[in-house]
Parts: C-alpha cells; sequence; structure tokens
C-alpha cells in the first residue's frame, strides 16, 4: 500500500516513525457499535488514549478541545457528515488528522472516493479483530490501508477527476466559508 503521510508522521530516512499515534476519536452515531470498536481499539492499543462522537459537529469540536487526536474513525453515513462531505470537511479543518472511513458499504467506487477525499484508509463494518489490527496498525505507521478483499477492485476502479478536484476546492475553504456551503 502507499504511503499515508500526515503531518502527525515523524518519518525517519529509514521508513520507520519516532513516535506512534496514541489518540483516537470513534466516530459512530450507534452507541452499541462505538461500545464494540471501542474494547476492539483497546485491545489492540492498550494504551490508546480514546474519545467518541456521535455525529459530525461533536467531531469537530472534539477536534477542536483535543488537538492532538491523531486518528478519527469516521462512520461515512453518521448525522452531519453528507457523506464524504464530512471527510472533506475534517480534512480541511484539520488537516494533520488521518481519518479512516468507516462503513457497511464496500462498493469499490465509494472507497475510491473516500481516497480523493482524503482517506487514510478504509474498514468495512464487518471486519474481524484482525482486519481492525492491521489497519491501524498500517495507518498509525503513516500507510494508507484497504481492506485485502477489496484492494483489487478498489485499484481498477477509475478515479473521477471531479473527485479530486472538488476535495482540493473544499480544502481551500475557510472554516466559515465550509460551514456555508455545508
Amino acid at each position: 500500500m502507499a504511503r499515508y503521510i500526515s503531518p502527525n508522521c515523524d518519518i525517519t530516512t529509514d521508513g520507520t516513525s519516532h513516535e506512534p499515534m496514541t489518540r483516537l476519536l470513534i466516530a459512530d452515531d450507534h452507541p452499541l457499535y462505538r461500545l464494540a470498536l471501542t474494547q476492539a481499539v483497546r485491545s489492540v492499543l492498550p494504551d490508546v488514549v480514546l474519545g467518541e462522537a456521535e455525529d459530525l459537529p461533536s467531531v469537530h469540536r472534539s477536534l477542536v478541545a483535543h488537538p492532538d487526536t491523531d486518528l478519527v474513525l469516521l462512520d461515512l453515513h453518521m448525522p452531519g457528515s453528507h457523506g464524504l462531505m464530512g471527510l472533506a470537511s475534517l480534512r480541511a479543518e484539520h488537516p494533520g488528522v488521518a481519518v479512516v472511513m468507516i462503513s457497511a458499504h464496500d462498493d469499490p467506487v465509494t472507497i475510491r472516493r473516500a481516497l480523493a477525499y482524503g482517506a487514510a484508509g478504509y474498514l468495512t463494518k464487518r471486519a474481524d479483530l484482525a482486519e481492525l489490527q492491521a489497519g491501524l496498525r498500517a495507518v498509525l505507521n503513516c500507510e494508507e490501508w484497504l481492506p485485502p478483499a477489496l484492494r483489487e477492485a478498489v485499484a481498477r476502479t477509475r478515479p473521477d477527476s471531479s473527485d479530486s478536484a472538488n476535495a482540493a476546492r473544499l480544502a481551500s475553504l475557510s472554516p466559515q466559508q465550509f460551514k456555508v456551503l455545508t
């Protein structure tokens, strides 16, 4: 997989990170899924500092309150997100935070679009603990990550040039301009 270089990734000349990311935010509107994901993440990263958010406004509030957040696990269809617009807003307002999309959808076009809008990775809600562990470790090592079963299908999916252009335009907006747009 490709390297995902976040401003929070301190990469040495040999390609290893100096310090692992340690603050994660789980953003999903289903409390039971947040609880399950919290337990799964803690089993993989016992020393992680975890936060939770149930909608996009609470994600933004959490990132303002905790600017040292390294990774957001973001549900694709949570309230206030408007699909990939939520991802775009996070990348525009908090460019130093890596975002992994989490969704029940495993459509290669949707995944390709999420990557175009700046996602560092994509996990399906059907992922088992081993897949979650592999995904977290890859992204925490500043690498882009996709589920192995979907990599080939996503690679065959042609990127839509309008997605990259829209993502670039959205990233250039000020937070106030973005709020007016959404």
